[in-house]
């Protein structure tokens, strides 16, 4: 593993206890509700945010361990960061504020910004070296931040929320050329986000927070099929169900009982996961197929794109996906009451 890491710290009111290992080009997503910790991740292993506890290794070299007092400082650290706002150097051109990382390392002014450029043009971005930081839009100013991040070959590269001031436009191109170069990227890289999206797409492993502690981890697939809190659930856009299981039958609420198509392995607490756009909505109870069939109120609607995501409360709450047709149909919105239908097929249950 290049990454090895216990983090222990306190700050306010926030009690952070993580243990990560990340091996040779591996990216890792960090991702949880506000306040959990993420970003206090990210400063600590930078060497901005000191240990109470723990050390920091990367590639066999102690950067901190505050049991032994080891704390090396940030600038000796070969790292590389990337913040939201890109936090260019207003009074340097494009060119020298990539060049800024390795001068402080030794290099020659010339030698460093031939780097500069070079690091640029692989970003696509050699057409701004000229620039300065107010000239640039938002997604200018990130690829150039990225390229400083990248310039000096770090060994560890901290993202947090490194899109979130780029608009939808600009999004997209600038997250396909963010995964190109942490794909190349030889070390280890974390990337702290709240978009869902980019940590599917940019990630190789995903790192749950709540509460300070990591709560889930595995691959983008893992996590999506069987997340393990609502805020996970969320998150991947699935509904997750609490109960206890015996064989395929989850017990559900006071009463309702779901049945998935496998059984969960072994008898006991289970979650079961359902796609929204795997609910079925009906104004009476419908007979026939369906194994799982219950009663519930709407208690919200949100319009996404071409579809409707209907909240449904009752002994077991979910969310559908429907089209605006059915909601024409069925008359939905807040205070209807109507039956949600879900197969067998389309429920996945796993031990808790």
């Amino acid at each position: 593993m290049s990454l090895t890491a216990e983090v222990r710290l306190h700050r306010g009111e926030l009690s952070l206890d993580v243990a990560l290992e990340s091996a040779d080009g591996e990216t890792l997503a960090v991702v949880g509700p506000n306040g959990t910790g993420k970003t206090s991740l990210l400063l600590a292993l930078a060497g901005l945010i000191a240990l109470d506890a723990g050390r920091v290794v990367v590639d066999g070299r102690t950067w901190e361990d505050a049991g032994a007092g080891i704390r090396v400082p940030t600038e000796q650290r070969e790292l590389g960061v990337v913040f939201a706002e890109g936090l260019l150097f207003p009074h340097l051109s494009v060119r020298d504020n990539v060049a800024f990382p390795l001068r402080c390392r030794g290099l020659g002014r010339s030698e460093a910004r031939r780097a500069a450029d070079d690091e640029l043009e692989r970003l696509g971005a050699l057409g701004l070296a000229g620039a300065r930081p107010r000239q640039l839009s938002a997604g200018q100013a990130q690829r150039v931040a990225l390229a400083r991040a990248l310039a000096g070959r770090p060994r560890l590269l901290l993202a947090d929320e490194p899109l979130a001031a780029v608009d939808a436009a600009a999004s997209a191109p600038l997250r396909a050329h963010l995964r190109e170069q942490l794909a190349a990227h030889t070390g280890t890289a974390l990337v702290v986000t709240h978009d869902p999206v980019e940590a599917l797409v940019l990630a190789d492993r995903l790192l749950v927070l709540d509460g300070g502690r990591v709560v889930q981890e595995g691959s983008p697939l893992e996590v999506a099929r069987r997340p393990r809190t609502p805020f996970v659930a969320g998150l991947m856009g699935v509904n997750l169900i609490r109960g206890w299981a015996v064989g395929r039958r989850l017990k559900a609420g006071s009463g309702t009982e779901l049945v998935a198509a496998e059984a969960v392995g072994a008898d006991g607490p289970a979650y079961a996961s359902i796609r929204p756009s795997s609910v079925a909505l009906y104004p009476d109870r419908p007979f026939g197929s369906p194994r799982n069939v219950w009663a519930g109120t709407v208690s919200a609607l949100d319009v996404l794109g071409d579809r409707v995501r209907v909240r449904l409360e009752g002994d077991v709450t979910v969310v559908a996906e429907v089209t605006p047709e059915a909601v024409a149909e069925l008359v939905l919105e807040p205070g209807v009451s109507v039956w949600a239908t879900v197969k067998a097929t389309d429920v996945t249950l796993y031990p808790q």
